[in-house]
């Protein structure tokens, strides 16, 4: 039996023009962008190096789940990350009303900094209300 030798390749990640690397697959093979429904193949899309140089050191702020039309996908991708060990703050808001949570947060700075994130959120969450 001949050696085994391992290519390793510099991983790569396709992203699109406006910087969005989320796509949907579509049916008839195609694919778009989850952020700005461009096709995969316009201009100024294409690979991208992705390695430890290319990673932002900074997070990004805010994380739009696409529901991809699914309220169960996007319900499973949101408590998959509310796992994560990185979360200090899970909120549940029910339709009863009824509301759930769970910070991190044991200092008046930290309360401070989490107050601070759910007034972003809710003005992400409006700003997507009012563009619909």
């Amino acid at each position: 039996m001949g050696e085994v030798f391992m290519m390793i390749r510099d991983p790569k990640i396709w992203v699109c023009d406006c910087g969005c690397s989320t796509f949907e697959i579509m049916s008839d093979g195609g694919a778009k962008c989850a952020a700005c429904d461009a096709p995969h193949n316009v201009d100024g899309a294409g690979w991208s190096a992705w390695s430890a140089q290319s990673v932002k050191s900074e997070p990004e702020t805010f994380r739009d789940i696409q529901g991809n039309g699914s309220t169960d996908f996007a319900r499973r991708r949101v408590a998959s990350m509310a796992t994560d060990e990185a979360a200090s703050v899970v909120v549940v808001v029910r339709r009863d009303g009824s509301i759930s949570t769970w910070s991190e947060a044991e200092t008046q700075e930290q309360s401070q900094w989490v107050r601070d994130g759910l007034m972003q959120a809710a003005d992400l969450i409006a700003s997507k209300i009012e563009v619909i």
